[in-house]
């Protein structure tokens, strides 16, 4: 589940440090369309067209042309039906009419791959290939002849396996074939001919075509389809994930995003199951975040970024803080009103109280924000100092010392206070952290403190001609006061 204000992978997310770009894919039309006025009828061997009104289809045996009736309301059904009364009348008619051969044509490849694979010239050759083949051989074909027409890009017509129990076979062998065009094809065919609970059951008994035709609806950018068809499959988690990702994560404006979580709170409310209710809390918490916190803070810092307010003018905002989670929400916050006292909703300690936040959670986030800032008297006296007993006062850190000095390098601070956080970092850690934050001064004093005489050598000769951290090596090494464990 997207999760929510207080879930772990959700806080995770900075859109501070990475912008996340989402590629859509255009669907693809048809290359072949009906004229609903009038009515081609084709003599297979000129190719000649001439216009007839439409009207009933008319069977003449073994004449040389069928009309058929070119009605949208009776739909395909019905024109492949007269087709199938044509042939067991007069299996070798040698003409039918356009919209049977349009029809044909666009259960050719470039259904099978429908987002592109094939160009539209490939198409057109395809279609005038089908088109030149004749009916009846079409009609011989068994099943898994159909299937391995479709693989090798000849010539099919899916249609003349009307069968429930040929369909499924049919399904079967392209599923075999390991061929995902000729998969793809054959379940739009099924999702065309069949009714649409006989289509579920049928692509829920085979693995392989229901993650097909999913990739194949999330390629084409239709969420509103796959939405849909999780929901009929009983694939409630999913759905209610493509809902929140939908109506949530991809909002234009709080308000929507408002809409869509109250949306999500409703359709995860009616459930039963156990690991979709128990996302509801999470969401309302964050439905919660964004009406009583996020939307009040951003209007109050347009204002204050309209009236040009120092900290705004000096470290301009890169986005909206609604369309952020909580973490990212309380390093804005560190960021811009770290001073702002408990009562205000939008002070780093009212959200490290109101959200349960961690030790860890908070550190991390306050001295980023404030390394950020520059603000490093802040960082020693307000987030690492705290009183004992007898009003004593030490450093601690929840994260470790090593990780607020990795923050400190990563936001630019001066070398010194580098140091002077490494230096108190754990023993068993400071020579690891002081060699990935490059600190020669640390990793000298650290090989010193293990009396490791060989890993000086070696760091020592990394160390630049005539400077004064080798300088600072070589009068360690030759110290005969130092008893070196090896």
């Amino acid at each position: 589940m997207a999760t929510s204000a207080t879930d772990g992978g959700r806080r995770g997310f900075n859109p501070f440090d990475s912008d996340v770009e989402d590629d859509a894919l255009d669907p693809v039309s048809s290359h072949f369309s009906d004229d609903e006025d009038d009515m081609d009828v084709v003599d297979f061997k000129g190719f000649k067209k001439k216009k007839k009104k439409p009207k009933e289809a008319q069977l003449k045996g073994d004449a040389q042309s069928v009309t058929v009736l070119d009605d949208e309301a009776k739909g395909d059904a019905e024109v492949i039906g007269q087709v199938w009364e044509a042939e067991e009348k007069g299996p070798s008619a040698p003409a039918v009419s356009m919209r049977f051969n349009n029809y044909r044509s666009e259960n050719v490849h470039e259904r099978a791959s429908p987002l592109g694979g094939r160009s539209q010239s490939a198409s057109a050759r395809h279609a005038k290939s089908v088109q030149q083949t004749p009916v009846a051989d079409f009609a011989a074909l068994t099943v898994r002849e159909t299937a391995k027409r479709i693989v090798q890009g000849k010539p099919y017509i899916l249609e003349y396996h009307h069968k429930l129990e040929e369909k499924e076979k049919l399904l079967l062998e392209v599923i075999g074939m390991h061929d995902g065009n000729a998969i793809l094809t054959v379940l739009l065919f099924l999702k065309r001919t069949l009714r649409e609970n006989i289509f579920l059951m049928m692509v829920l008994r085979s693995e392989v075509a229901e993650n097909h035709y999913v990739s194949y609806l999330r390629q084409l950018g239709d969420f509103e389809q796959l939405e849909r068809f999780y929901s009929k499959i009983l694939r409630t988690r999913r759905a209610g994930m493509l809902m929140y990702r939908r109506h949530c994560l991809n909002s234009a404006s709080s308000g929507s995003r408002v809409q869509g979580l109250e949306k999500c709170i409703g359709y995860f409310s009616t459930f039963e199951d156990a690991d979709v209710t128990r996302e509801v809390p999470f969401l309302k918490e964050e439905l919660k975040l964004l009406k009583e916190v996020q939307i009040p803070m951003q209007r109050r810092d347009d204002e204050a970024e309209r009236k040009q307010y120092a900290i705004f003018v000096q470290f301009p905002r890169s986005m909206a803080v609604t369309s952020v989670p909580l973490l990212v929400t309380l390093f804005y916050s560190c960021l811009y009103h770290f001073l702002a006292t408990e009562k205000e909703e939008y002070s780093p300690e009212r959200l490290r109280k109101d959200y349960k936040l961690t030790d860890h959670q908070y550190l991390w986030m306050a001295v980023g924000a404030r390394s950020k800032v520059r603000d490093y008297k802040s960082i020693e006296e307000k987030l690492l100092t705290v009183t004992g007993w007898f009003g004593r006062k030490n450093q601690t850190a929840a994260i470790g010392f090593e990780k607020v000095a990795e923050l400190l390098r990563k936001y630019r601070a001066p070398e010194d206070e580098v140091v002077k956080y490494l230096r108190k970092a754990d023993d068993s850690v400071r020579l690891e952290a002081a060699m990935k934050l490059d600190c020669p001064m640390v990793v000298i004093e650290s090989l010193k403190e293990k009396r490791d005489r060989v890993g000086l050598s070696q760091y020592r000769d990394r160390l630049p001609q005539h400077s004064a951290l080798r300088r600072e090596a070589d009068q360690l090494l030759i110290n005969s006061t130092i008893r070196w464990k090896n």
